[in-house]
């Protein structure tokens, strides 16, 4: 498969899962359903599956303002053509980077178009794409590679352009999961939920709102009352499989990026409308 058509760098990001995620969807639907996230982040896979038409429509929710300020920026007729200009202009620097980051860490004193810039800026330029990571060569610019080695413009602009083009299908969301799922639910039919929540051993190296024990049982609970279909992807870890006791559960392996290439054994759930759901292994591009 091609790379991502997501402009944002996300440490195991689910992307590689479109062809099984389309076949999941060709599978179980008659009509190509609204596909949505509630923990969205870089939303690759959606916008593969959006820009192929997979889906009728996708509706994007981050609980990080942050990360919902870069996705408004990115979709609205207020913000699209300023954003596009912010890239053209801005250097790609140190100076520039500490400034981003100040913005970053200040967001609230800050415009949602700057911050969802600082945000894009520093994903594009840190190591792996972690916002609070160091940038990419080091803050001294000495290592093998720098910190634009990630950030080639114009490819950029056009990625953001292709989604932009489909602005007319995207909802963009800033709101608690908790809260997100079932009135998304309630509200929506023909959905098809795709959950990848923070994980539970590296959610809190990762994200910015990570989950506590607490929060992985409350969310189980939510999820095991909703009505349309749904998968969800989550570490290997024993209070997950606790948690969806009674749902079909498969390991699966997905390799992915954290400063060397190494492959993660993760977990894929199935809601019990996906009867019979094929093995990811035999979708998964290697």
């Amino acid at each position: 498969m091609s790379r991502s058509k997501s402009p944002l760098r996300y440490p195991g990001g689910k992307a590689k899962l479109y062809p099984y995620v389309k076949h999941l969807i060709s599978k179980y639907y008659e009509n190509p359903p609204i596909y949505v996230e509630a923990y969205s982040g870089g939303f690759g896979l959606g916008i593969e599956l959006l820009l192929n038409n997979d889906v009728s429509s996708v509706i994007i929710n981050d609980y990080d303002y942050c990360i919902y300020a870069f996705w408004k920026c990115v979709v609205s007729q207020t913000y699209h053509n300023r954003f596009v200009q912010l890239i053209k202009d801005t250097p790609i620097n140190i100076e520039t980077w500490q400034t981003q980051r100040d913005i970053y860490r200040n967001y609230e004193q800050h415009d949602l178009l700057n911050v969802g810039f600082a945000t894009f800026y520093l994903n594009r330029c840190n190591r792996s794409g972690i916002i609070n990571s160091n940038p990419i060569g080091g803050i001294n610019q000495n290592g093998n590679y720098l910190m634009d080695c990630r950030f080639n413009k114009d490819n950029l602009i056009k990625l953001i352009n292709d989604i932009y083009a489909e602005r007319h299908r995207i909802e963009v969301f800033n709101r608690d999961a908790a809260r997100f799922i079932p009135w998304v639910d309630s509200k929506y039919t023909n959905v098809f939920f795709n959950f990848d929540p923070p994980y539970v051993t590296a959610g809190p190296s990762l994200y910015k709102n990570s989950y506590y024990e607490q929060n992985h049982i409350d969310l189980s609970e939510i999820i095991a009352e909703v009505i349309n279909p749904w998968i969800l992807t989550y570490d290997d870890d024993n209070l997950i499989r606790t948690c969806y006791e009674g749902f079909v559960i498969r390991r699966y392996n997905l390799t992915y990026s954290l400063e060397e290439k190494r492959k993660g054994e993760e977990l894929i759930i199935y809601s019990n409308q996906l009867i019979n759901p094929p093995r990811v292994h035999n979708y998964i591009t290697k």
